[in-house]
C-alpha cells in the first residue's frame, strides 16, 4: 500500500509541475513606432513588440503595443481582438492629466474616426506597423484625445469616444484581430 501511495504522490508531483510550469512567455525587442511630448513637456512613446506565449494548449503570437510615459507603461497591451475583456483599441494615461487613445488596424485603414456624444471628432491618419514575425501586416494609430483631462474628469460613463478605422475614402472598415 505505501508504495503505491508514493507512486500516485510521484505522478502528481509530476503532472503538477507540468500543468504549472507549461506555460512560457517570451517578448520580443520593443520597436518604437513614434513619440511626443505633452503639454508640459513631458516625453511619450509608443512603441510595438511581439509576445511568444507558449502553453501546454498551444502556442500564440500577440502583436503589444505600449505607450510609455516617464519610462512606465500607462496605456496599450497585447492582443487586440474582439474578446470582452480586451477589446480592438486601448486607452489610458498620457502625460500630464491626458487621456491617449491607440491600437492596430487593418492595412486598408489609411485613418480613424474617434467621435462621441458631445465630444470632440477627431480623425487622425494611420502609420504602418513594421514587419513582425507572426503578426499579420496592418496599420496603428495614436491622438491624444483628451490633451487637458477635461473629458475625463467630467466623464458620466456614457460619454466617451468610439473608434471606426476609414479607409482612404472615408468608409468604414472592418476590423481584424492582431
Amino acid at each position: 500500500m505505501a508504495v503505491g501511495v508514493s507512486f500516485f504522490a510521484i505522478v502528481g508531483v509530476f503532472a503538477y509541475e507540468k500543468f504549472f510550469n507549461a506555460s512560457t512567455v517570451t517578448m520580443g525587442k520593443a520597436i518604437p513606432l513614434t513619440e511626443g511630448s505633452g503639454p508640459n513637456g513631458e516625453r511619450w512613446q509608443l512603441v510595438a513588440r511581439v509576445e511568444h506565449k507558449h502553453h501546454s494548449s498551444g502556442d500564440k503570437t500577440r502583436l503589444c503595443l505600449n505607450l510609455i510615459v516617464g519610462g512606465e507603461q500607462s496605456a496599450g497591451g497585447c492582443e487586440f481582438d474582439a474578446r470582452p475583456s480586451y477589446g480592438y483599441w486601448s486607452s489610458g494615461k498620457g502625460p500630464g492629466y491626458s487621456t491617449f487613445f491607440l491600437g492596430p488596424v487593418p492595412t486598408n485603414a489609411t485613418q480613424v474616426r474617434l467621435a462621441g456624444p458631445g465630444l470632440k471628432t477627431y480623425v487622425v491618419p494611420t502609420s504602418p506597423l513594421p514587419a513582425m514575425k507572426g503578426i499579420p501586416q496592418g496599420r496603428y494609430f495614436i491622438v491624444d484625445s483628451d490633451p487637458d483631462g477635461s473629458v475625463t474628469a467630467r466623464n458620466d460613463g456614457r460619454r466617451y469616444w468610439t473608434v471606426t478605422p476609414l479607409d482612404a475614402h472615408g468608409r468604414s472598415v472592418s476590423f481584424r484581430d492582431f
